[in-house]
């Protein structure tokens, strides 16, 4: 019995471990999309004032 207790703990820790990753990679994804096009946007601006 203590045995399955310790699987399925292992089990639920390892989902939120993945969970909070895969978060955590969205958060990095999104917040680089967002800079890239900041970026897009000052270079256009960039060439237009030329």
């Amino acid at each position: 019995m203590v045995e399955v207790v310790v699987m399925v703990v292992i089990v639920v820790v390892e989902v939120a471990v993945i969970k909070e990753e895969h978060m955590t990679r969205r958060k990095i994804l999104v917040a680089a999309i967002v800079t890239a096009e900041e970026e897009t946007v000052k270079k256009k601006k960039q060439l237009k004032n030329w």
